[in-house]
């Protein structure tokens, strides 16, 4: 058995110093090929303009009540995601992604001042524009925009306030869906299933300004869920101040009509009068309860629109990126040189083994 094992290692052996000699050989061919592919892959990773990434952790509030919230917290320690308890959140945090690739919520961004700075020089200008016109490419993409062909309307063309073409479809011009995509590639959401935590990155050229996008952008989508909880109670708690106001108005003018016809027939003992006097009575206190009754219901109307508000705990604020995120330069040169070694080699022994091949078939012709 220990004899089995020397002759296979040592078989082993001889395999590695021929495979070693061979390339040894061609040694010249596979520095050649490895400079070249070198060369071009520095010339290529120093044309890509660097990026930096600036991130902003949510922990959002998510409604659970009841004995779903228990095994919901209890599901989240085995690692299982559950739904959330409360109907009314539709919009849970899986869904944020989506949110922020949505048409609406980038174009919403379009006209956020942002400043960029530049040798010592500060200017101010939209985000549109700054994604549009001040992003550095490569020198190959503006070789080939020469080539490009658009229309001149369809330039800095940018949609006024939510112009559509109807209640739920969107018209881009082509500078509009560049916009649109170039933001998508800027701006990434993740969402940790088992704690809700949101992570929010955006990359962009500027430290700065992908700091303050970040900031930004978790702003707006606070803003938009917010929005989204509280609609039905902030609609009810407007139609609670349009009741509340007609019937203090209806009791106001119930007891104007009682104190005048008071006034008017003061000290009269006739049973018509006290009759009429009864009755405007009756229907200021009618009034007066109805209007007690409307405001109590506004004030509930109020503690539900603060009740559905949701809380964002911000874990970690957007910080401004000291060093470059993107590309890699010093990897991405280490595993092109790396390919291109194994390439290089690979070529060389597998022309070894069909110039072998072809002598053992002449040879056993």
């Amino acid at each position: 058995m220990e004899m089995e094992k020397d002759r296979i290692a040592d078989s082993m052996f001889v395999r590695l110093w021929t495979v070693i000699r061979i390339l040894w050989k061609g040694r010249m061919f596979i520095l050649k090929w490895c400079g070249i592919v070198l060369a071009f892959s520095i010339i290529y990773i120093l044309s890509i303009p660097r990026g930096y990434t600036s991130s902003v952790v949510l922990l959002p509030e998510v409604s659970q009540g009841g004995l779903s919230g228990s095994l919901g917290s209890l599901a989240s320690l085995a690692g299982i995601k559950m739904g959330s308890g409360n109907a009314e959140d539709a919009i849970l945090p899986e869904f944020y992604p989506k949110v922020l690739s949505s048409v609406p919520f980038v174009l919403d961004l379009k006209d956020v001042s942002v400043t960029m700075k530049r040798k010592k020089e500060e200017k101010k200008l939209s985000f549109y524009s700054y994604v549009m016109e001040h992003q550095k490419r490569p020198w190959w993409g503006g070789f080939f925009a020469l080539f490009s062909w658009e229309k001149d309307e369809d330039k800095d063309v940018l949609l006024k306030s939510g112009v559509k073409d109807s209640a739920e479809v969107y018209r881009l011009t082509k500078q509009q869906y560049k916009f649109v995509k170039a933001v998508g590639s800027m701006v990434a959401c993740q969402v940790d299933k088992k704690t809700d935590m949101v992570t929010i990155r955006v990359e962009m050229q500027d430290a700065y300004i992908a700091a303050y996008m970040a900031n930004v952008i978790k702003e707006k989508l606070q803003a938009y869920i917010t929005d989204y909880r509280t609609s039905k109670a902030r609609n009810d708690l407007a139609y609670m101040e349009k009741i509340a106001q007609e019937s203090k108005d209806d009791y106001e003018e119930a007891q104007r009509k009682y104190a005048t016809f008071a006034d008017a027939y003061k000290g009269l003992i006739l049973e018509r009068y006290t009759q009429e006097g009864e009755r405007l009575e009756n229907e200021m206190e009618l009034a007066y309860t109805i209007y007690s009754q409307a405001f109590q219901q506004l004030q509930l109307a109020r503690a539900k629109v603060q009740e559905r508000t949701p809380v964002f705990v911000t874990v970690q604020p957007a910080v401004v990126a000291r060093k470059a995120s993107s590309p890699k330069r010093m990897v991405f040169v280490f595993m092109m040189g790396v390919l291109s070694f194994l390439a290089s080699g690979g070529w060389i022994l597998g022309r070894n083994y069909i110039r072998r091949s072809k002598e053992a078939v002449v040879m056993g012709d």
